[in-house]
């Protein structure tokens, strides 16, 4: 009712970006569909978690990193520190709600990797992006 009669059907897609944050470039473009969300990383020799200045003054920052360079962060948590991420990824949304198990090697999901990959590839020509 909030938005009265200018409702439309959702989105077959949703698109998301990320060009930069502060002075650490990346080029990463994500599409999600009502269950599968695929990411494509432009920049894979780049770690999910770069370095910022003001960001590695913290002092959670600091321990997050001692954590990581000591070894002693669980695999999932690892994956977040790691010195590069893959150049493709695909989530199952429902079965995976926090984006843990990447997909996108798994020939029984080439099929929907394919269609993600297309949606986001129209998107960019249709974007200019």
């Amino acid at each position: 009712v909030m938005l009265g009669d200018k409702t439309e059907p959702a989105p077959q897609y949703v698109f998301a970006c990320r060009d930069r944050m502060d002075e650490t470039p990346d080029r990463i473009r994500s599409v999600r569909g009502e269950r599968f969300r695929y990411v494509r990383n432009f920049r894979p020799e780049l770690p999910y978690f770069q370095w910022l200045n003001y960001l590695d003054e913290m002092p959670i920052t600091k321990e997050w990193r001692r954590l990581a360079f000591e070894g002693k962060l669980t695999d999932v948590q690892k994956q977040w520190f790691a010195r590069t991420k893959p150049a493709e990824e695909l989530y199952d949304t429902q079965a995976d709600p926090w984006e843990v198990k990447n997909l996108a090697g798994s020939p029984e999901h080439a099929a929907t990797l394919k269609e993600m990959r297309a949606a986001l590839d129209k998107w960019i020509v249709d974007t200019n992006d």
